[in-house]
C-alpha cells in the first residue's frame, strides 16, 4: 500500500514540476529587423515598420526606394512578422499583395528568401534593403533597427515570441 502511495505521490510531484517549470523552460525567440549598415535610419516605430512592410511607405528619408526582403512561409520569423507587423495570416498577406498589384498601387512586392542567412547577405549588398532575421544571426554585416526605441534582448521588444 505504501508503494502505491509513493508512486502516486511521484506522479503528482512530476506533474506539478512540469507545470511550474514549463514557463521557465520556454525559449524566447526574437526577430531582428535589419538594414544595410550604410542606411542612415537607426530606429523606426512599429507603426512605420507596418507602413514599410505593407508598401504604404516606399522610400527611405534619403529618397532611396525601400527593397523589402521576407522569409519563406513556414519559418518562425515570418510567422512572428505576420502576427506582430502585418496582423495577417500568410493567406491574408498573399491576398493583400494581389490587391496591391491589381489595384496598381505597387508593381513590386517583397521577395521571399529561404533563410535568415540569405536575407542577411542580400541586405548587406543593397543599401536600400530591409529584412528580418533570427536575432541570433545578427553580425556586423548588417545593422539592427530599434523598434520604438528597443532592440532584441531588451525588455518590451515587440518582435519576440515564447516557444515551448
Amino acid at each position: 500500500m505504501l508503494t502505491v502511495r509513493k508512486g502516486a505521490l511521484l506522479v503528482v510531484l512530476a506533474a506539478l514540476l512540469a507545470t511550474v517549470a514549463s514557463p521557465l523552460l520556454a525559449a524566447e525567440r526574437e526577430v531582428a529587423v535589419i538594414v544595410n549598415p550604410k542606411n542612415p535610419v537607426n530606429e523606426v516605430s512599429l507603426h512605420d515598420l507596418r507602413q514599410i512592410f505593407r508598401l504604404d511607405k516606399t522610400f527611405w528619408p534619403n529618397g532611396k526606394k525601400i527593397r523589402i526582403l521576407m522569409l519563406e512561409h513556414g519559418t518562425y520569423e515570418k510567422d512572428l512578422i505576420l502576427k506582430r507587423v502585418y496582423n495577417m495570416t500568410d493567406t491574408e498577406l498573399r491576398q493583400y499583395w494581389v490587391r496591391k498589384i491589381t489595384g496598381l498601387e505597387s508593381s513590386d512586392f517583397p521577395r521571399a528568401w529561404s533563410s535568415s542567412a540569405a536575407v542577411k547577405i542580400v541586405v548587406h549588398r543593397y543599401p536600400s534593403a530591409i529584412g528580418y532575421i533570427d536575432a541570433r544571426q545578427v553580425d556586423s554585416s548588417v545593422k539592427v533597427l530599434a523598434i520604438d526605441g528597443k532592440k532584441p534582448g531588451q525588455s518590451n521588444y515587440p518582435l519576440v515570441s515564447r516557444t515551448p
